[in-house]
């Protein structure tokens, strides 16, 4: 079989687990458009629930502790340059023959961007401003499109801007105007962020994608990371006062490790973040841009389809990792928890000539796993051995394989809050093994919103040795091996 183009399309910071499970207002045309095409995996997991870790890990194949970036940024004491010997997934697809784009966000370090790692396209340096920037100021020109102002209807720290107008580009932080909080645009969908990263990647396909040569495309949007903008034709698409409360909406932390509480008190801004129906506007835009990425995603398939491309393009379509947004008593972002809420993403596979549609897989796997099922479907003889993922390929073929029998995730602590813990899921269970801290043990079958924590539970006794036992093995198995793993596997041999 000839070398196929592969299409990777990236939501960044995805309300999706429990989120789309419980409400039907949310709903992901393009997402189940490519499930009933492809092979959509439900048990997928967030390497890291944290951007610039993952965002890295998912070009490097690697786990956060071998490439060494764990954290967002440098004034959180966090590195944030690559080693410069690392190789990254272009390193391989170009020596293969490929032709490698990005379009969007980047944030894997501040020095470099996407076309110094071998890219063609767009990005911007760290986190980046796409309203800032000169292309999407062309953008508007070039569609007669005007600058958009957001009205904030929700804001958790500062409610003080609810009622009040900005004009995106010309305020921070990075031109998104407040960062926690929610609203309107004034101008039409086209002005939204996700639709101008999804116009530039249309056109690169209309005037590039029928080449000799194979291509290699990454297409990450901002979104729906907050703030969350709704616009266009999703404006009140999800009406607020039809949103239940979110399951265990007021939960107590008894018994649960301390990064609950620095949560909690991170956004418990007293009566009116422990109303219910104040979070429900909030939730209420989140969804509606979460809408909108998919959208604006499904615009690059359809001109990829249109091209007469989809039997001979790998399509994958994920997200960097999840958001807390109202769960787990009422909280955002992500907090170095890691829940289902902020661990588990959308994955969705499809290949037409490759395999077949309507399938779903329940096996393990990692956001970083398409790195491999990338090179695996360009025809890489063989991962490298310092590779931390699996392909996906033979999952898509047979999708009731069991595939891994253990997956571990990992994290290092979020702004300038440092938390060393892993995140181990096998079979029934997840173990949350924490440094000098309490342990988490869920059994998500009979729990699946966490709200019991069984470390303590003497009839799950064996359940918890197990977990400690396949921690040890996989740290082990993906050196790990830091200080503080160190510390953390004497740890678990000490229990």
């Amino acid at each position: 079989m000839a070398q196929p183009n592969i299409l990777w399309l990236m939501g960044d910071h995805w309300a999706f687990k429990h989120h789309v499970d419980l409400y039907d207002q949310l709903k992901l045309e393009t997402y189940e458009d490519l499930g009933k095409q492809g092979v959509l995996f439900d048990q997928a997991y967030s390497v890291c629930p944290l951007c610039q870790p993952t965002r890295s890990s998912m070009l490097t194949g690697t786990y956060p502790h071998r490439h060494g970036i764990l954290l967002n940024d440098e004034e959180s004491g966090g590195r944030f340059r690559f080693a410069p010997d690392q190789k990254m997934v272009t390193h391989y697809l170009q020596a293969a023959g490929y032709r490698n784009v990005y379009f969007g966000k980047w944030h894997c370090g501040r020095d470099k961007i996407a076309r110094d790692w071998g890219f063609e396209g767009w990005s911007l340096p760290g986190y980046g401003a796409p309203y800032k920037s000169r292309e999407y100021a062309d953008y508007l020109a070039e569609q007669g499109l005007p600058r958009p102002q957001v009205l904030i209807e929700w804001d958790v720290r500062n409610p003080e801007n609810v009622g009040k107008t900005f004009r995106l580009g010309e305020v921070e932080v990075a031109g998104f105007g407040p960062w926690v909080a929610a609203g309107k645009l004034d101008a039409p969908l086209e002005t939204h962020e996700a639709e101008f990263t999804a116009h530039l990647a249309c056109r690169w396909l209309e005037e590039n994608a029928r080449g000799s040569q194979p291509f290699f495309m990454r297409v990450d949007v901002w979104g729906p990371h907050p703030p969350y903008h709704s616009a266009g034709e999703f404006i009140d698409r999800v009406d607020p006062g039809s949103l239940d409360p979110y399951p265990g909406f007021g939960q107590h932390f008894d018994g649960m490790p301390g990064n609950f509480e620095f949560s909690t008190e991170r956004w418990d801004k007293g009566e009116r973040t422990r109303n219910w129906p104040w979070w429900r506007t909030g939730l209420a835009r989140c969804f509606e841009q979460v809408m909108i990425v998919d959208h604006a995603l499904g615009r690059v398939v359809t001109t990829l389809d249109r091209l007469g491309l989809a039997d001979d393009t790998l399509v994958i379509y994920t997200a960097d990792h999840g958001d807390l947004i109202a769960a787990h008593g009422g909280k955002m972002n992500k907090d170095t928890l890691m829940l289902e809420e902020t661990m588990r993403v959308p994955l969705v596979l499809r290949w037409p000539a490759r395999f077949g549609g309507g399938k779903l897989s329940r096996a393990l796997v990692s956001n970083v796993d398409p790195v491999a099922t990338a090179l695996d479907a360009a025809g890489i003889p063989s991962l490298p051995e310092d590779f931390d993922c699996e392909s996906m390929l033979a999952l898509c073929v047979a999708p009731q394989a069991a595939g891994r029998h253990a997956l571990m995730c990992e994290d290092h602590g979020e702004s300038a809050i440092e938390y060393f813990q892993r995140m181990i899921r096998w079979k029934d269970y997840k173990y949350v093994p924490h440094l000098d801290d309490l342990d988490e043990l869920y059994h998500l079958a009979e729990d699946p919103f966490e709200l019991r924590n069984l470390v303590h539970e003497p009839e799950y006794a064996s359940v918890l040795r197990e977990g400690r036992d396949v921690a040890r093995e996989l740290m082990e198995k993906h050196r790990d091996c830091s200080a503080d793993a160190g510390k953390l596997k004497q740890q678990l041999r000490n229990h």
